[in-house]
């Protein structure tokens, strides 16, 4: 209909003025609307882990590594790992220390027993003996040598088949251990495992007290581990970037071309926040020999009388306290701006509606839909001025 209009102005008019007016009239007509705003870890963007937090990753017992580039849910794991072992040191440390001097003390069954009730109570003392033996960073005597030595038996050991393996279990009066192994190479695990079910059974002394010895090294050193991990993670949270989803819209007759950076721009409070530098997700980054990165700048392009969803992810937020501060306090309202090509080479800004900077945003929206919904019908609702899109100066 908006071409027919153009070539009738044409007519009509003719010469310059038409071609002019018809140019016109066929023009691109683009808005853009935000549909949310998160950060890094809210996002499900991949994260750009460093080397040197890696490392400290690889040798931590307690979760998966981390890898150069990992999804928050990995990321939020190893995190939370860390933390669970910076709470649980002191206690497990205490357990090892007094169970080491009592282990030589212990003379009767009833002792034994309660000893070795006592290191079984907790799975994680059990688990990095375990994985030492697995790693072969702790040798015990072996199978017949404990028995052999420790020939009496506090209780039984019994080894069940499950689904694509089996458990082991000390069935200790007052406890019931459960070792399961399953998995590809579930044989070998159980197989470096039982040594030390079978000290445990048989309460065998240099076992149990080369067990101990080696798991409060393993501790201390997954909680220098954890710390180093807790901090390095909480820097990186500090500079998350921030990820907005949006829609791009062309009301128009001809291809409009949008500008892979834009701006984030906040506003309200007491104190003016400068804006943020964003690019568009789909931008290609490598490295060259020099180690130098290079961005492959690629125009968006948006067909006429069509919608495109965007991403734009933020620049590193070195440490911006004000900035995260708002974000999770909601209290500022921001808005995002593009720059699209014209004719002649002319750029022009485009400026979405004012939208609340934080997890607001997806309220607002649901607000919104619910309203235009109760709204009579054939009526449509009019956005209050004060959330009209507003041009931003070049």
């Amino acid at each position: 209909m908006v071409q027919v209009i153009g070539i009738i102005a044409s007519i009509l008019f003719g010469g310059v003025s038409g071609a002019l007016l018809g140019r016109w009239l066929t023009r691109e007509r683009t808005s853009v609307v935000m549909t949310s705003i998160a950060n890094g870890r809210e996002s499900g963007e991949i994260m750009e882990i460093p080397d040197r937090v890696i490392s400290l990753s690889e040798g931590f017992h307690w979760a998966q590594p981390l890898e150069h580039r990992s999804s928050p849910e990995l990321v939020k794991h190893v995190y939370q790992k860390s933390k669970e072992m910076r709470v649980s040191y002191p206690a497990i440390l205490d357990l090892i220390t007094s169970a080491r001097k009592d282990i030589s003390r212990a003379t009767t069954p009833e002792e034994k027993v309660i000893l070795a009730q006592q290191i079984c109570t907790e799975p994680k003392l059990r688990n990095a003996v375990t994985s030492g033996l697995y790693r072969k960073e702790l040798t015990l005597p072996s199978i017949e040598q404990i028995q052999k030595e420790a020939p009496e038996e506090l209780c039984k050991l019994i080894e069940s088949p499950i689904e694509g393996g089996v458990e082991v279990n000390l069935d200790l009066p007052q406890f019931l251990t459960s070792s399961k192994y399953t998995g590809p190479g579930w044989e070998l695990q159980k197989d470096y495992a039982l040594p030390f079910l079978y000290a445990l059974q048989h309460f065998h002394v240099e076992a149990l007290q080369k067990s101990l010895e080696y798991a409060a090294k393993a501790f201390e050193n997954d909680a220098i581990r954890a710390e180093a991990i807790i901090a390095a993670l909480e820097n990186m949270f500090k500079n998350d970037p921030f990820v907005i989803d949006a829609v791009a819209i062309n009301n128009g007759e001809r291809v409009a071309v949008v500008n892979p950076y834009a701006l984030l721009v906040t506003e309200g409070g007491d104190r003016i926040l400068p804006p943020v530098w964003l690019k568009n997700a789909d931008m290609a980054s490598e490295i060259d020999v020099e180690g130098a990165v290079d961005e492959s700048i690629t125009y968006i392009p948006i067909p006429p009388q069509s919608t495109k969803v965007l991403k734009f992810i933020s620049e590193q937020l070195d440490n911006n306290s004000q900035l995260r501060s708002a974000y999770d306090s909601g209290v500022l309202r921001c808005s995002l701006v593009l720059s699209k090509q014209s004719g002649k080479g002319k750029k022009k800004v485009i400026r979405s509606a004012r939208r609340p900077f934080g997890a607001g945003l997806e309220n607002e929206l649901k607000r919104d839909l619910r309203e235009s919904r109760n709204s009579p019908r054939g009526y449509g609702r009019t956005l209050p001025a004060s959330s009209r899109s507003q041009r931003f100066p070049d």
